[in-house]
């Protein structure tokens, strides 16, 4: 009486028998003996039996019954399989979401649900989507940094552009995977962006789409989907070691005053681990203690010493910062004084070409080096996010580029396990 849809339980040794149907989705041709393109169909049999025109043709030459997919011909019948395997994907996860929820699903809401997300052009357009999106904005800019409210905008003008270029118009209910994927194949390919930035626009979607949610004005849960998720390139940061600084401080660059100035204010971000915009921020009294007071991004007051080097860099400057050239000269030069130092370490890139390390050298490797050296000396993590203003340790450690590695045999705590 068992079978792969049966479950059985027993109590007392009686069996009890409880019967589950496994739906079945599958794709066929509407024709299989014509020589010309001929329609697929959807097949869903959940119980009720449902069927569905995907609204896609293909000739019979290239179907394979087999597996149910398009023989891979070219990037045109690749896209065609991509697309049948997520309607797939979508149905059986509709059913899955109707019986979490213990609701009926039925043919017409089969119907209703598939023409919704991959049959957009069927539906008409609301005219609130960017008109929400706007008011978000608006609302938004009363709170945010103004850096922030930019991205937002950046944002709706890529939506808007896409919009426009792909023909895909742009709903609450047509914001599903189908719309992910060209969207970022749109971004990628079209407007060259690099995983980050198109993480940025997907990260934003997701929060116009969540925001919209809560206010009830759409049920479409698509932007929720793990697959539906936020691209970003893990970067391979590179920091000057101590020995590397020492090296910096000791080339002799006194036949090029403009490099002393770069090379000088480099170790004062690198020993200080402050962004270059808060090292003018300093007054030169300030410059003159024993400690620095940072404010952290939690509005704490933290005391942060001065390092004897960077008294004596200043004091040659009057406590005086001196005045840098704009970031790409800047980037430029401190390369041409990591050559002279001598900083020629191989260090790999992304591309997997191994490069000398004063070739990855710019105004961010300073403050990543201050960071990597103090958590090498052993300066407890905690205290250094509250100085670098990261919201974890994960976070931290990215930056930094250094992987976390606790070391428990020097705490006092296990010092205690060995014998006296």
């Amino acid at each position: 009486m068992s079978s792969k849809n049966t479950l059985i339980f027993a109590k007392n040794g009686e069996k009890f028998y409880i019967f589950v149907l496994v739906m079945k989705v599958k794709f066929y041709l509407q024709n299989t003996k014509e020589n010309t393109p001929t329609p697929i169909y959807l097949s869903v049999n959940y119980g009720p039996l449902f069927r569905y025109s995907i609204g896609k043709k293909v000739s019979p030459n290239q179907w394979m019954t087999e597996i149910q997919r398009v023989s891979n011909i070219d990037d045109t019948t690749q896209e065609l399989n991509d697309y049948l395997d997520l309607m797939e994907a979508f149905v059986r996860a509709l059913r899955r979401n109707h019986q979490q929820e213990n609701k009926p699903l039925t043919n017409d809401v089969l119907k209703e649900e598939l023409d919704r997300q991959f049959k957009p052009h069927r539906q008409p357009h609301k005219p609130h989507f960017f008109p929400f999106i706007d008011h978000f904005i608006e609302q938004a800019a009363l709170t945010k940094k103004s850096s922030t409210v930019q991205t937002y905008h950046a944002t709706v003008k890529r939506l808007k552009d896409f919009e426009k270029t792909m023909d895909y118009p742009l709903t609450f209910d047509t914001i599903n995977m189908v719309f992910y994927q060209k969207f970022v194949s749109f971004l990628r390919h079209q407007k060259k962006l690099k995983d980050n930035s198109i993480g940025k626009h997907i990260k934003n979607m997701k929060l116009f789409m969540h925001a919209a949610y809560k206010k009830r004005l759409t049920h479409n849960s698509f932007f929720l989907s793990k697959d539906f998720k936020i691209l970003k390139e893990t970067k391979k940061r590179v920091y000057l070691t101590t020995n590397e600084l020492q090296k910096l401080h000791d080339a002799d660059l006194s036949q090029h005053y403009n490099l002393q100035k770069i090379r000088d204010v480099f170790l004062i971000g690198a020993l200080t681990g402050l962004h270059f915009k808060q090292i003018y921020q300093v007054s030169s009294t300030d410059w003159q203690n024993d400690s620095l007071t940072i404010q952290s991004k939690q509005k704490q007051d933290i005391l942060l010493p001065i390092h004897w080097t960077v008294k004596e860099i200043l004091a040659k400057y009057q406590y005086e910062t001196p005045k840098l050239p704009t970031t790409q000269t800047f980037n430029k030069h401190i390369k041409l004084i990591g050559q002279l130092a001598n900083i020629n370490d191989l260090c790999d890139t992304k591309t997997g070409k191994s490069v000398p390390k004063y070739e990855l050298l710019t105004t961010q490797t300073a403050r990543i080096s201050f960071f990597a050296n103090a958590y090498i000396q052993g300066v407890p993590v905690f205290d250094l996010l509250q100085l670098s203003g990261h919201p974890s340790e994960k976070a931290f450690h990215n930056y930094i580029s250094i992987a976390p590695q606790p070391d428990l045999t020097q705490h006092r705590f296990f010092q205690e396990f060995k014998k006296v």
